[in-house]
């Protein structure tokens, strides 16, 4: 007969809900990240526990940061939620512009390679 987990189980999904990884919660339980991947897969109430826990996690965390009227709390919210846009690494130089934000002389094709080349040196 299989020993019950239920109590680690609950104690696991309680601390991913307050935001420990899933592996460190395992390591408090004294029980294996392998054996949590056991119970995963062989418990789905115990599979949806968790994941409703990371979001649980996730939305009170996003709340705590919206709250904020600093604005390096949303800052660092979008450098990681919406990373290719916002990230540090985040490159839109190649983004088309939309019309309404660009420069007057965007459209203007009278100006030559030339015109640019002689510009840039500075002439």
């Amino acid at each position: 007969m299989k020993p019950d987990r239920t109590q680690e189980k609950a104690r696991i999904v309680e601390m991913v809900r307050g935001g420990i990884p899933i592996i460190h919660a395992a390591r408090v339980c004294k029980v294996t990240r392998q054996a949590v991947h056991l119970w995963r897969q062989s418990d789905k109430e115990f599979d949806a526990d968790l994941h409703a826990a990371q979001s649980e996690c996730i939305r009170q965390s996003v709340s705590v940061i919206q709250s904020q009227d600093d604005w390096r709390a949303h800052a660092w919210y979008l450098e990681r939620r919406a990373r290719q846009h916002f990230g540090k690494d985040a490159s839109d130089a190649h983004a088309p512009v939309p019309e309404d934000e660009r420069d007057v002389d965007d459209d203007d094709e009278s100006v030559t390679t030339e015109d640019a080349e002689r510009v840039l040196a500075g002439g």
